[in-house]
């Protein structure tokens, strides 16, 4: 019987703590809420760290994105960590061929240990600034780098986190709820 008052003790205990975060969420969540800062040309170098396995029917339209970003390429560095049994290495090494003057690095994992093993990698590889994780199915706004590094002109900011726009009505809700809870969070300095 103790063990029945016990759980539903717990029960009701998850049920407040998630009711009280859903209403957190919707008071400290408006995105009006969000800091804006004005880009006063700081140009740290940037570097790009992203992690690929088995990409190669996604790959070309991620290198060409890197291309369209508005940011200068001299201050650009892509690092790609690759432990690929398919063609993805390759078409990196071609499309670094074909675009000589800019800095792009492929870091072979030899034996796949996993996302956070492979971002570790990159980012202990670059050599810029501020360090920018990208997915490889992520696709940049041209000036999404120009704006991410404004943040940083606050010397305060320690992490900029971006947000993805969701293609289907289901993961748009999703994220929008994220998205607010995030904001609050951040209104209290612990996202």
């Amino acid at each position: 019987m103790i063990l029945i008052y016990f759980l539903i003790l717990i029960y009701v205990i998850l049920i407040i703590f998630y009711v009280s975060y859903f209403f957190f969420g919707l008071f400290y969540g408006d995105t009006n809420r969000l800091i804006k800062y004005e880009h006063n040309g700081f140009k740290p170098k940037v570097s790009i760290v992203t992690a690929t396995f088995n990409e190669e029917k996604i790959i070309k339209n991620k290198l060409k994105n890197n291309l369209e970003l508005s940011y200068p390429t001299n201050k650009l560095e892509f690092i790609f960590v690759d432990c690929s049994n398919d063609r993805t290495p390759e078409i990196i090494t071609a499309f670094k061929g074909k675009n000589p003057s800019i800095d792009i690095k492929l870091i072979h994992e030899i034996e796949r240990s996993g996302l956070a093993s492979a971002l570790n990698l990159g980012y202990s590889s670059s050599t810029g600034d501020l360090v920018v994780k990208s997915d490889c199915d992520i696709i940049l706004r041209s000036d999404s780098i120009d704006h991410i590094v404004s943040f940083f002109e606050n010397p305060i900011v320690g992490c900029v986190s971006g947000v993805g726009i969701a293609d289907n009505d289901l993961e748009k809700s999703y994220r929008d709820i994220q998205i607010r809870l995030r904001i609050a969070e951040s209104a209290f300095y612990s996202t």
